[in-house]
């Protein structure tokens, strides 16, 4: 598996996180079976319609080493067996062992659920809600807004421009997060640069500043913006050792022509 997952964001946000995490991997019959910590991610990707499902098993916390199941233990989700990731077999080991699967779908909309069976023969079954939709939106001067399908001319001299977006208002354990990344086949693929801007949950928007345009050269880049989601120790089967669910949902991105 490619960690990229397809889109950068989600894979900077995962190797953020995972950078502090051991990368060895052990034998998840060799450990206090009620000393596991468990990481559970559904993640939608509106761009390409595919859908990543992620679970990690480490021991005696998040931090810990990462278990592979052995035999009498195994992970499913949504009624499918998940496959395992050898850290070891990666060229650059930064995640450890883990599970996934993915597919395309862009219809469901209710729980994906795991199900674990422990190797002391327990069985538990955690569920993550759909990610919450999103369409991203620029806001040009005046009444226009820019939508995916549509190119937002944004000039560097300008003072900057807003995103926002349309679609639920956001829960407990929700944020948004913006970034403007160069654009991997247009004239800035060269460059590799990005900047994010802070979402304002009072005004519902981001703004990208002068300053920040500026470090673009001329050409080509993308308005990315995710919906994230996240719950701690709430999962089952893992109330010692602590757990995680999440969700990520990644609008379509909106094409950006960065002007002089």
């Amino acid at each position: 598996m490619n960690l990229s997952l397809s889109f950068k964001p989600i894979s900077a946000l995962f190797f953020g996180v995972l950078a502090a995490c051991s990368n060895a991997t052990g034998k998840s019959n060799e450990v206090d079976q009620t000393n596991i910590f468990g990481d559970y991610t559904v993640i939608q990707d509106a761009n390409s319609g595919k859908v990543t499902l992620l679970t990690w098993f480490r021991y005696a916390g998040q931090t810990g080493t990462t278990l592979r199941l052995t035999e009498g233990s195994s992970i499913a989700a949504n009624n499918q067996k998940m496959s395992l990731v050898e850290g070891s077999s990666q060229i650059l080991n930064f995640t450890g062992s883990f599970y996934t699967n993915s597919f395309h779908s862009s219809a469901q909309t209710g729980d994906y659920t795991f199900v674990w069976n422990r190797n002391d023969g327990k069985v538990f079954q955690n569920s993550i809600p759909a990610p919450k939709k999103i369409e991203a939106v620029v806001m040009m001067d005046g009444p226009d807004v820019i939508r995916a399908g549509q190119t937002a001319r944004i000039s560097r001299s300008q003072s900057g421009f807003t995103a926002t977006y349309d679609g639920s208002d956001l829960g407990d354990g929700e944020a948004i997060e913006c970034s403007l990344w160069t654009d991997s086949e247009g004239d800035n693929a060269t460059s590799d640069f990005t900047t994010s801007a802070k979402w304002n949950s009072n005004l519902k928007n981001c703004v990208f500043k002068k300053e920040s345009l500026q470090r673009f050269r001329v050409g080509s880049a993308r308005l990315r913006m995710l919906r994230k989601w996240n719950q701690r120790n709430l999962a089952k089967g893992h109330e010692r050792a602590g757990s995680n669910q999440s969700s990520l949902y990644e609008a379509q991105s909106i094409a950006v022509e960065i002007l002089p």
